[in-house]
């Protein structure tokens, strides 16, 4: 069918500047929500698509991330020092780390790699491999932040924009999970065609996924993973996994082991402990906090951008607002 146009009915001012964002400038005073509708248009007709929306004021940080990448020229850790180191063809270029992969090479390609008993042997890709053990340390809480871009070619499933853990042999080797092993995992398209944060726990047999609509390759997007073992934002407190698509709460699940758990002898940019394809795409700014984000977090680091830490730091007072969602599925 052909592509359809995007405009916006309501409110009145309002602009689609790509197909993940709608700009408005809010009247003063501020409401506490209003109604967007969308109207796609094409040659053989026209739909409507209406939504709630809640405002939301963007929060400052609490305190810093604990690791931060910013690709400037390298993978350096700007906090903590813990460098990430690059294989194969992995480029700097305006502030951005890009993986000049085809999307077709398989993580597993190269076998053990590196090889300490081969020094010569290629890469199975572009990836970029942080130090072992940084993940398991963090605590109980974190945050996983990125802003990253994908330029997967269509049903290239399972590549991996982060995974973390171990495989079945173990450091430097894609040949699978362990029964015994724990691991998490980013993917911009899973096989059931969506955006899916997962996490496996050998001792409880069990993976369980968070899901949002699968990455638009070329468009950059805001990604964040909230685990949190320690929530008391419930009551009784109960442990959560939260998934953030550009501010926007998809997804929320239990996680079902302990970060402290993890055997992180594999902490990959790229790469997948599988024999998936190897990441096509770039990373803006990744950040690694040890502590769960409150979505109002999230929309402040979304307002100052991958180079500022807090929106005011950079000038940035502009208020955002999201879609409700009352189901956390994306659908309503």
């Amino acid at each position: 069918k052909p592509i359809p146009v995007l405009t916006v009915s309501e409110p009145a001012g309002a602009t689609i500047v790509n197909a993940f964002t709608v700009v408005y400038t809010l009247p003063d005073p501020l409401p506490p929500s209003f109604t967007v509708t969308v109207t796609a248009t094409n040659s053989e007709g026209e739909a409507d698509a209406t939504w709630p929306v809640t405002v939301v004021l963007p929060a400052e940080l609490t305190s810093g991330p604990v690791h931060r990448y910013g690709f400037a020229a390298d993978a350096t850790d700007s906090v903590s020092a813990a460098d990430g180191t690059v294989y194969g063809n992995v480029t700097f270029e305006g502030g951005e780390a890009i993986l000049n992969n085809t999307g077709t090479e398989s993580s597993a390609a190269s076998g053990l790699f590196p090889d300490p008993a081969d020094p010569a042997k290629a890469p199975p890709g572009a990836y970029i491999d942080l130090p072992n053990g940084m993940i398991s340390a963090i605590g109980p809480q974190a945050t996983f932040e990125f802003w990253t871009t994908w330029d997967g070619i269509a049903q290239t499933q399972w590549q991996r924009i982060f995974d973390f853990g171990t495989s079945i042999t173990g450091e430097n080797v894609s040949d699978g999970r362990d029964a015994e092993s724990y691991y998490l995992f980013l993917t911009p398209m899973s096989g059931a065609n969506t955006l899916r944060f997962g996490y496996w726990s050998g001792v409880a047999n069990a993976e369980l996924v968070l899901d949002a609509p699968r990455m638009t390759p070329v468009d950059e997007q805001h990604i964040a993973v909230v685990w949190d073992e320690l929530d008391a934002s419930t009551d009784p407190p109960t442990p959560s996994a939260k998934l953030y698509v550009n501010g926007v709460l998809f997804a929320t699940n239990t996680p079902n082991f302990s970060l402290a758990d993890l055997t992180d002898d594999n902490n990959w940019l790229g790469r997948s402990q599988f024999a998936d394809a190897m990441l096509d795409g770039s990373y803006n700014e990744v950040r690694i906090y040890d502590y769960p984000l409150s979505q109002a977090q999230i929309l402040g680091n979304i307002v100052g951008g991958p180079d500022c830490l807090n929106g005011s730091d950079c000038g940035a007072t502009e208020t955002k607002f999201y879609r409700a969602d009352p189901n956390n599925d994306g659908n309503s």
